[in-house]
């Protein structure tokens, strides 16, 4: 944090607190009998107004501890290890109403603390992405100051159990040039136009890691009640206590993985490539741009005597996202994580005087792919120089990943892994009260996105128990990869359709467009302000009238009309809207001429084959039909009853 000395002071008198009701206990709080609170709790915070407001922390055993917020006060008594909780009463916001916890003739006092509306703002990349690389960041930043709009970054942490501390201290903060600069753009800009519509205090919490996968972020009862992450869980378990053979089982299974997916026939021509240390999208070659799936790297490496028996690691640089490697045939690591360095401890047996192979079968789940980074690559010695490779890579492309589902994931390895963000990052959270959840995630699970329907649905219903909050905003992943002049069938399209049907079948949820703006060439569209402002006009919406929500097809004469639910307005200067796709029961699908019949309805050109109708079903697609708040159409597929 930017003011040290203010965090100091404030988590001199505000620390952890370990609760008897809570997964997780912090062993060294439960030795002190002084009066703290949560580690969640500071001054500047925001509690959520007009319901119960859970309070807890820790005392001496047995004592008396009363609680006093605004004009609202509860009492309890400090359990046999000194934790306590109350549930002070509901009431209406108000700036700075003061939090005051008493035990005896011990006090805390946090003056500023405020009764509003909070919102826990999470997921990967896009989420996280800095205010400061936002679009205008500078403007931005200098026009954020706001008294009423708190904000508490929580810090990165990933752990095998549910902690009740943050891996290091953080406190809440009033909006400025400062508190913002680190802070989450979406996630701001949200609270930013929440502030001006409703006038009442807001606080935001930011919890979030680029290029996490959903499953890092549910509890593990609920990963378990869902099924199929048994092993993993296991072997998460396994890794705090024998970490070499963790990582065994972890490479047999990702081998396992590979030879029920991969044949000798699938893997292409070899292509020569530089160690240039670039993504394989960037590399100029058709085959590997916006590919997500699998590729074999090859290269040889030679040794002298000497170089052989001096030799500690095979430096292979960064993969992204799981390699698995052999050095000579013999398997000699497997990992995962995208910006992870891959190191391989080797011993002179397993080397050769004279040439020696290297084989890398990289996977890629999304975005960037390939071996990449600023690290020399080849074998290491023990005075640390590096024995370069031999030439260029042999790269052979194999197949996509639609269809063949995610790699199993590393559990214990964030970004990547199994419940470890949730431990580490959501528990210490646990209870706060918040009046709902901003979630942009997805990027890091295009390959699953038949299962992830069922991650996202879990994921909603365990934030909501374990908080209280009811409204959910789900940002649609947005554009990104190369434009295309011909139909296709791209796993964004299929995750951006989950995301809807997901948000179709609840009704406190929302979806949130992002399609119109991505970026083609970059994953992290800067364009922060646009989806902020989607969030919040969500939030304001609860007429039931969603986007995304009440749209359907049916057939009329010789076309096709969809209902979207809402009045819309053509952008952008086209004649009629544009990325509308029949297609018939064989899977082949063509453009077709659309144009408004009435404000809400859309009228399609058909043919008696027609079984379905797609709406933006590309990765990075024109988009011109909107509605009349600028929130465009989402994409969609629906089926079409004869």
């Amino acid at each position: 944090m930017k003011n040290r000395d203010f965090v100091s002071r404030a988590r001199a008198c505000v620390r952890l607190l370990p609760l008897a009701f809570s997964a997780a206990v912090s062993t060294s709080a439960l030795a002190d009998d002084g009066l703290s609170l949560a580690p969640v709790f500071s001054d500047y915070a925001v509690l959520q107004r007009d319901r119960l407001v859970p309070v807890w922390g820790h005392a001496a055993q047995g004592a008396e501890v009363q609680v006093s917020l605004g004009g609202q006060t509860a009492s309890t008594k400090a359990g046999p290890d000194g934790a306590w909780r109350v549930d002070v009463p509901a009431q209406g916001a108000g700036a700075d109403v003061g939090l005051t916890v008493s035990s005896g003739s011990n006090q805390l006092s946090l003056p500023h603390v405020s009764v509003g509306d909070v919102w826990l703002c999470s997921g990967q990349s896009n989420m996280e992405f800095e205010v400061r690389k936002a679009t205008n960041a500078d403007v931005e930043m200098q026009a954020s100051a706001d008294a009423g709009l708190r904000l508490l970054l929580v810090p990165k942490n990933t752990t095998a159990t549910p902690q009740a501390d943050f891996a290091v201290p953080t406190v809440w903060q009033a909006a400025g040039p400062e508190s913002v600069r680190e802070f989450s753009a979406a996630c701001f800009f949200m609270g930013q136009k929440l502030r001006a519509d409703t006038g009442v205090p807001v606080g935001l919490i930011a919890s979030s890691w680029g290029g996490s996968v959903i499953q890092e972020w549910i509890s593990k009862p609920r990963l378990q009640a869902i099924g199929g992450y048994d092993d993993g869980l296991e072997l998460l378990a396994l890794h705090g206590t024998d970490p070499d053979a963790a990582a065994a089982k972890q490479g047999a299974r990702l081998a396992a993985w590979l030879d029920a997916r991969i044949g000798a026939a699938q893997w292409g021509a070899p292509i020569s490539i530089g160690q240039d240390k670039a993504f394989w999208e960037d590399w100029g070659v058709p085959d590997f741009a916006g590919f997500d799936g699998i590729a074999k790297f090859e290269a040889t490496v030679t040794l002298s005597k000497a170089q052989r028996e001096a030799a500690v690691a095979l430096v292979l640089g960064r993969v992204d996202d799981s390699d698995q490697t052999m050095l000579n045939g013999a398997l000699v690591g497997s990992d995962s994580g995208w910006d992870r360095l891959r190191r391989y401890p080797v011993k002179p047996s397993q080397l050769k005087v004279g040439q020696n192979t290297i084989s890398s079968v990289v996977i890629d789940t999304g975005g960037g792919g390939g071996i990449w980074g600023p690290e020399a690559r080849g074998i290491e010695l023990k005075d640390g120089t590096i024995v370069p490779f031999d030439g260029n890579w042999s790269v052979r492309r194999g197949p996509q990943l639609a269809g063949l589902g995610n790699p199993p994931l590393v559990p214990w390895q964030a970004p990547s892994g199994l419940t470890t963000l949730y431990n580490g990052m959501i528990a210490p959270l646990e209870p706060y009260a918040v009046k709902g959840y901003a979630w942009y995630q997805g990027e890091s699970n295009v390959a699953e996105a038949k299962h992830y329907e069922t991650l996202l649905t879990t994921l909603i219903d365990d934030w909501r128990q374990r908080f209280g909050g009811s409204q959910f905003l789900v940002v649609q992943l947005a554009g990104h990869g190369p434009m295309q002049d011909h139909p296709y069938n791209p796993d964004w399209a299929h995750l951006r359709e989950t995301q809807r049907r997901v948000v179709e079948a609840d009704a406190q949820t929302a979806l949130i467009p992002a399609i119109d703006v991505g970026d083609i060439y970059d994953i992290h569209p800067t364009n922060k302000r646009e989806v902020g402002r989607r969030l919040a006009l969500a939030v304001e919406r609860t007429d039931g009238n969603r986007v995304g929500t009440h749209i359907s097809a049916a057939r009329s004469g010789d076309g096709v009309d969809i209902s979207l639910g809402r009045e819309v307005r053509l952008l952008g200067g086209s004649a009629g809207p544009v990325g509308f796709e029949l297609c018939n029961s064989t899977g082949a699908c063509r453009y077709v001429d659309a144009r408004l019949v009435t404000p809400d309805t859309v009228r399609l050109t058909a043919m008696a084959g027609d079984t379905e109708v797609r709406y933006l079903w590309a990765d990075s697609p024109v988009v011109t039909l909107f509605d009349l708040k600028g929130v465009p159409v989402p994409p969609f597929r629906l089926s079409l009853a004869d």
